[in-house]
């Protein structure tokens, strides 16, 4: 997933749209992904003690996703997980105005997104390829069982420590927007993106039907907490029909529903097939129930750890961005041929 930390005050601003429509994304189709999917609401609070005792609370906010689940080899990571959330309002377009005080949310173990010619895509490319991006090494997490309501499940926990620097071009960022009225630009601008330059720290627990969490960032004597409460997505036919395996104490496992392992077979562009059934031996296939990590790293295309958020989500706002605007300016956008959404 990719984002442009662009706060719009004027008409002046569309300049940053134009990268936002010329970025293609990964989708479930592309990156194998078989996960659980949760809908719920985000809600925030910020405290600034430098700027006379400012508190914050927002939210909260609809339209916000958890996925937890299993990816093919191309990701290092036993499972990934990911809290994402545009905005409240909107659907269709390239690019939603939100009245969202939080928005372009997304915090994620890993991705996988499109390439041409080591660059990340543009909106049209003859020749391309898919490359996994790492944001967190999950196995520097703390992983148990633990009861989430009255059902069995797990919590994964992390901080800073957990993040994976990259010195190339990375496609996507683990990051928010946040519309604070009484911190400070830079404050603001620190904390909208999570990596090695800040201190944070995040917990998720989840079911086969229930996800909450948290995601708690420090800077100096400032402070945000987002959380997170969803319930499982289970009647939308784009929603693998997965399920959450419990038996082990210590590591979360995944199959389908029908009690069958997941297997996965690279295909064109290193696209991934899935499965209930195993592929023939010729096909170069592979099955991964749970938590053990591939046995070879040439499979993620002889890319090292980088990257982001794993899931292009199905029922999100369809927008590829969202942008933060003043009543103000609306109406004139819109009489732009529509091409911006509401």
């Amino acid at each position: 997933m990719w984002s442009l930390a662009t706060s719009l005050a004027t008409v002046g601003s569309l300049l940053s749209v134009a990268d936002a429509i010329s970025r293609v994304t990964s989708s479930i189709e592309e990156n194998g992904s078989q996960y659980l999917g949760f809908n719920g609401t985000i809600s925030a609070k910020t405290t600034y003690p430098s700027s006379g005792s400012c508190d914050e609370t927002f939210g909260p906010f609809a339209k916000s996703y958890f996925y937890v689940g299993l990816n093919p080899p191309w990701d290092s990571n036993p499972f990934f997980f990911e809290l994402y959330h545009l905005a409240s309002e909107g659907s269709g377009g390239p690019v939603t105005f939100t009245k969202d005080d939080v928005y372009n949310l997304d915090f994620g173990s890993s991705g996988y997104v499109c390439y041409s010619e080591g660059k990340p895509c543009g909106y049209f490319e003859t020749v391309w390829y898919y490359q996994s991006e790492i944001l967190l090494d999950l196995t520097k997490a703390a992983v148990k069982k633990t009861k989430v309501g009255n059902e069995d499940g797990y919590e994964i926990s992390g901080d800073q420590k957990t993040y994976l620097k990259n010195e190339t071009e990375r496609q996507s960022l683990n990051r928010v927007d946040v519309d604070s009225e009484c911190g400070q630009f830079n404050w603001n601008y620190d904390f909208s993106i999570w990596n090695e330059t800040s201190t944070w720290s995040y917990t998720f627990s989840f079911s086969n039907t229930t996800a909450t969490g948290s995601i708690k960032t420090t800077l100096g004597e400032n402070s945000m907490e987002i959380t997170y409460t969803g319930e499982r997505m289970t009647n939308a036919t784009e929603h693998p029909n997965i399920e959450l395996v419990s038996t082990d104490d210590s590591k979360p496992q995944f199959r389908f529903s029908n009690d069958s392992d997941i297997h996965f077979k690279n295909s064109t562009h290193g696209e991934w097939l899935v499965s209930a059934e195993e592929f023939p031996a010729e096909s170069s296939s592979s099955s991964r129930a749970g938590f053990a990590a591939p046995t070879s790293t040439t499979r993620r295309g002889g890319a090292t750890g980088t990257g982001t958020a794993g899931v292009t989500s199905p029922t999100g706002t369809g927008a590829a961005e969202v942008l933060k605007a003043s009543s103000g300016i609306i109406a004139p956008l819109l009489m732009l041929g529509g091409f911006f959404a509401l």
